[in-house]
């Protein structure tokens, strides 16, 4: 359940998929949150795009695969939910306020965002690790109330990059202290 404008709601949550040429602008790029008794629109949450160009591309950023929800308090009610993309990026959505105005989202973790070997020189192209995130994050609690995220880069839908043996994928465990 989630508390919409202090009602509880079964609710659905899914991002946009994968684009297609038949898609709407911007569908694919979409996280939505729609009420089950009725498949009425609560929310959709617009991921735009700004890590390749530097210029807002709404169909880049595909969201192919399921959620993971997160009740930070014990109530019963979605508080958090993740979401990776196309890009490689990892979202998280705040829905634990009951208004659905102070619902929010942002980019969690970037992909390109890490040095691998420790030092400040960045070894790798951004672009050999922008693989997409197809799948569905796990986590666990962590330390002092944090929560720990699972997630892994991969192509695995397209036997070419899946096969190709020069194309990197990470597995991702990440600290959130839920603020």
């Amino acid at each position: 359940f989630i508390n919409v404008n202090n009602n509880l709601e079964a609710a659905g949550l899914f991002g946009g998929g994968a684009k297609t040429v038949s898609r709407i602008a911007n569908q694919a790029g979409s996280f939505f949150v729609v009420d089950i008794a009725d498949g009425a629109l609560l929310k959709e949450f617009v991921m735009t795009d700004v890590s390749i160009s530097n210029t807002v591309d709404l169909n880049l950023n595909e969201l192919p695969g399921s959620p993971i929800t997160y009740d930070a308090d014990g109530d019963k009610l979605l508080d958090w939910t993740y979401i990776g993309d196309i890009d490689g990026q990892m979202w998280k959505i705040n829905t634990h306020s009951g208004d659905t105005n102070t619902w929010a989202h942002c980019v969690f973790y970037d992909v390109t965002d890490t040095v691998f070997n420790g030092s400040t020189v960045d070894v790798d192209d951004d672009s050999t690790r922008r693989e997409p995130i197809f799948y569905t994050p796990s986590l666990a609690r962590g330390p002092n109330d944090s929560l720990l995220l699972f997630f892994s880069t991969g192509h695995v839908e397209n036997n070419a990059v899946a096969n190709n043996v020069t194309t990197k994928n990470y597995l991702f465990a990440m600290v959130d202290d839920l603020a």
